[in-house]
């Protein structure tokens, strides 16, 4: 009687190689696992890592090399010198721009960027994606800002609510308008143009009650003149105004006379009133001659 034939518990079709790569009970149960659940590499672990910009909760959701910033929903990310430090889709700058800073994540709009995330960080030519801004920041549209803010539609616009208190603007805000005081609208408020966004100035509102807004038009205030609008200069006056010599008012803008304090047409461009309501808190529509009157 021949004797009982083993049967074979190798899969039909595998050449002797890869029954030799197949478990074996032989084998310790710790290196079955690795086999059966491919576990075992570092890169795997390495790979489900997020890279700049990713969703973190602690450094350990980051790829090596990287933290978790701890903002809203957590950003991977870490400090660099040039973009390629950055890996690809990373870009290597700071809030004011410029090459050098953190990675971020790069954007062209907030299509490129996570759900909660928008392309509101940085500087045209080098933005990235950052949380929804508050009051104050970067926005094209209201869901580029934080929730019951409005995206107003100034250059690069600004994210803003009407308020009554300073409290309701939350920190760095205040609560004032052009004119001072205190209710209007929610600005970030500012000692001086290092406290505002690149492409603003502390030049809104009045003494002790300032905030960013954009370089200022004909007529409005400033210290520098780089708070003036390309084109125009800041007079040395008490709180400065911008103005810039000229031959028509067209030459000014709306909202401005191209004039003298001796009347007529030509001379520099200032802010046209008929009243003192026309004019800055601090002026007075009394420059110039009727009908070309202009705040000073």
């Amino acid at each position: 009687m021949r004797a009982a034939e083993t049967v074979s518990r190798t899969p039909v079709g595998t050449t002797r190689y890869q029954q030799r790569l197949l478990p074996s009970a032989r084998w310790p149960t710790a290196i079955l696992a690795c086999f059966m659940l491919s576990a075992c590499g570092g890169n795997n672990q390495q790979q489900a890592r997020h890279t700049v910009g990713g969703t973190c909760s602690s450094d350990s959701d980051c790829q090596s090399g990287l933290m978790c910033a701890p903002d809203p929903g957590g950003h991977c990310e870490k400090s660099c010198n040039t973009d390629p430090d950055c890996g690809s889709g990373g870009i290597c700058t700071s809030d004011r721009g410029g090459v050098g800073g953190t990675c971020y994540h790069a954007c062209a709009s907030s299509a490129d960027c996570r759900p909660d995330r928008r392309c509101v960080g940085g500087v045209a030519g080098r933005k990235f994606c950052d949380p929804p801004s508050d009051v104050g920041g970067t926005c094209f549209v209201d869901s580029d800002c934080q929730t019951s803010l409005m995206c107003a539609s100034d250059p690069n616009g600004h994210c803003e609510k009407s308020c009554a208190t300073d409290p309701e603007c939350g920190t760095g805000g205040i609560c004032t308008s052009d004119r001072g005081g205190v209710g209007g609208t929610c600005y970030h408020a500012c000692a001086s143009s290092a406290d505002c966004r690149p492409d603003r100035r502390c030049v809104g509102g009045v003494a002790g009650r300032k905030f960013c807004d954009p370089p200022s038009a004909v007529g409005g205030t400033c210290f520098v003149e780089s708070d003036c609008e390309t084109g125009l200069m800041c007079a040395p006056d008490p709180n400065g105004h911008c103005e810039k010599p000229c031959a028509t008012d067209a030459e000014c803008g709306a909202g401005a006379v191209c004039t003298t304090d001796a009347g007529g047409v030509g001379g520099t461009c200032y802010h046209a009133c008929m009243t003192d309501a026309d004019c800055r808190p601090d002026r007075h529509c009394t420059g110039g001659v009727a009908p070309r009157l202009f705040c000073n």
